[in-house]
């Protein structure tokens, strides 16, 4: 036998809120529109997307003519404005190596003046900038007893 409140409470069962159900529903439209909104007014900067990663530069250094061995203008490399810079083997060491002047050469001289993403050896003199086969290190290639090193020429009146 049903009392009277819980004929109440099978109604309210019964009966569809839809209202609440509606309420919920815009709501949930309205948030995810939001969320949609927020996320399409994210900008990102065309800088962001295309930069590419800052590479440390060493240099000046130059080389004067005449170049010698230890340090000869090669073809150029991929990137542009990119050289190649061949050394070959020391008669004092006995290692492949490339050598260069520190600092920017003079007006009076004849040859080019380069910055490199290569440290020098850690004995290089203090006039000198020295790359060799005795501390072998990314971004100086030894091959077929030569060294190679990419360069950027800042300055060239050869």
């Amino acid at each position: 036998m049903l009392f009277e409140a819980d004929n109440l409470v099978t109604e309210e069962i019964r009966r569809k809120p839809e209202k609440i159900t509606t309420h919920v529903h815009n709501n949930y439209q309205t948030s995810q529109q939001d969320r949609n909104n927020h996320i399409s007014h994210v900008n990102k900067s065309p800088e962001t997307l295309t930069e590419k990663p800052q590479r440390i530069e060493y240099g000046p250094f130059h080389c004067v003519v005449p170049f010698g061995n230890h340090a000869t203008l090669q073809s150029r490399a991929e990137e542009e404005n990119h050289w190649i810079l061949k050394g070959a083997i020391s008669p004092f060491t006995g290692l492949p190596q490339i050598c260069a002047f520190r600092g920017e050469m003079d007006a009076n001289e004849t040859g080019f003046e380069f910055y490199t993403n290569t440290q020098i050896d850690s004995d290089s003199p203090g006039w000198l900038g020295r790359w060799s086969g005795a501390e072998p290190r990314e971004g100086l290639t030894l091959k077929n007893n030569k060294a190679f090193l990419t360069i950027r020429i800042s300055k060239n009146t050869s």
